[in-house]
């Protein structure tokens, strides 16, 4: 968990698989038991962050019912590269609409230099099946040498699958 406060507990985000040899995943009964619904409805924003920073968190098994139960309360946002799972499983996940971040790496097949094994096309085809389930897509592009030229491409994508566009500035 990570917390980011001003004055009190605003946003808390969630990491779901612990990074080491051994994958640990982050349980519902351990997110119910840290993150009671009462301590979410009076103590936070009720905005909460499946963080991708440090692991993707639709690798973990127990993701779509840990989105489910933080929804019923709080806003839910997942950072992913969105390159895991089928589409039917991202249908069920936009089913919650949670807001989801998708940040593919280049259009160009087998470039993928940042999200190593990650697969643009069935990025594309994820983030499709999770707006046609009610989920809220963002496209994030990170700007890097190798796909600096890909902007417009990458945002007309966006737009044409009913994804917001958003970059990150290097």
């Amino acid at each position: 968990f990570f917390f980011q406060a001003e004055d009190g507990i605003r946003d808390i985000g969630v990491t779901g698989v612990q990074t080491c040899a051994l994958p640990i995943y982050l349980t519902l009964n351990l997110v119910k038991s840290w993150l009671p619904k009462s301590f979410l409805m009076f103590n936070t924003s009720k905005m909460i962050y499946l963080s991708g920073a440090v692991a993707e968190p639709t690798l973990n098994p127990e993701c779509i019912e840990i989105a489910k139960y933080l929804s019923q309360i709080c806003t839910v946002k997942l950072d992913t590269n969105g390159s895991t799972n089928n589409e039917k499983w991202w249908y069920e996940l936009g089913k919650l609409k949670i807001i989801g971040i998708f940040s593919p790496d280049s259009l160009i097949p087998n470039n993928n230099l940042y999200r190593i094994n990650s697969n643009t096309e069935k990025v594309i085809c994820n983030m499709k099946s999770f707006i046609a389930g009610g989920g809220n897509a963002i496209w994030k592009y990170i700007p890097f040498k190798h796909n600096e030229n890909e902007f417009e491409d990458q945002k007309r994508i966006a737009s044409k699958i009913g994804a917001k566009f958003s970059i990150v500035q290097p």
